[in-house]
C-alpha cells in the first residue's frame, strides 16, 4: 500500500509539472501574439508615453536606432532617430523596436521575426 501511495504521489507531481509548464507556454504564446497585435496597431507619430501605454515598459532602451528609420519596411525620409525602445518576445526568437525622433515621436517601427 505504501509503494502504491508513493507511485500515485509521483504521478501527481509529474502531472502538476506538465500542467504548470503547459500553462507557462500558453501564457507566453498569448503574450507574444498580444504584443505583436499592439505593436502593429501603433500609429506613426505616437509619443513615447503612448507607446509605453500600449506596449508597456520596454525591455531595452538605446540612443539612436539599430537600422535606418523605416516604418515596417517603408523608408522614412529625412528622419533622425534619437532613441529606440526594444520589446522582446517571451517564447519565440523575435523582438520589436520603435524609434523616436528628438521630439519623442515615433518615426520608425521594426519587427524582427525569425521564421
Amino acid at each position: 500500500m505504501g509503494v502504491q501511495l508513493r507511485k500515485n504521489a509521483k504521478q501527481q507531481v509529474i502531472a502538476g509539472i506538465f500542467a504548470v509548464f503547459g500553462a507557462y507556454l500558453a501564457w507566453s504564446a498569448y503574450g507574444d501574439r498580444s504584443l505583436d497585435r499592439r505593436f502593429r496597431a501603433l500609429s506613426e507619430g505616437a509619443t513615447t508615453a503612448e507607446v509605453i501605454s500600449s506596449l508597456g515598459e520596454p525591455d531595452a532602451v538605446r540612443s539612436g536606432c539599430l537600422d535606418a528609420p523605416t516604418w515596417l519596411n517603408r523608408p522614412v525620409l529625412d528622419a533622425q532617430c534619437a532613441q529606440e525602445f526594444r520589446y522582446e518576445a517571451r517564447l519565440r526568437p523575435a523582438f520589436w523596436t520603435v524609434g523616436f525622433d528628438e521630439r519623442g515621436r515615433a518615426i520608425a517601427k521594426y519587427a524582427y521575426l525569425s521564421r
